[in-house]
């Protein structure tokens, strides 16, 4: 979750820390998915966007940074 994980529980409809131990639905990847089913596609990206660039954000994981960036790069080159 990348300093996130309480975007996407909220988004999942799951409550903020989960007392139970490592229930199935409390993998990551679940709780990842279960936001996925439950929200729009725009709604959880900008749930992200907006928990991302909230003053006290962990910022953007250092992989989705790499990802950008190469993008980006790869933009810039074919304009030319």
């Amino acid at each position: 979750h990348n300093g996130y994980a309480h975007v996407y529980r909220k988004l999942a409809g799951l409550p903020p820390v989960s007392t139970a131990s490592r229930r199935g639905r409390d993998r990551p990847s679940a709780v990842i998915e279960r936001a996925i089913r439950r929200m729009s596609k725009p709604s959880l990206a900008l749930g992200i966007v907006e928990a991302a660039s909230a003053a006290d954000s962990p910022g953007v994981p250092p992989v989705l940074k790499s990802v950008i960036e190469t993008v980006v790069r790869l933009a810039r080159s074919c304009v030319q």
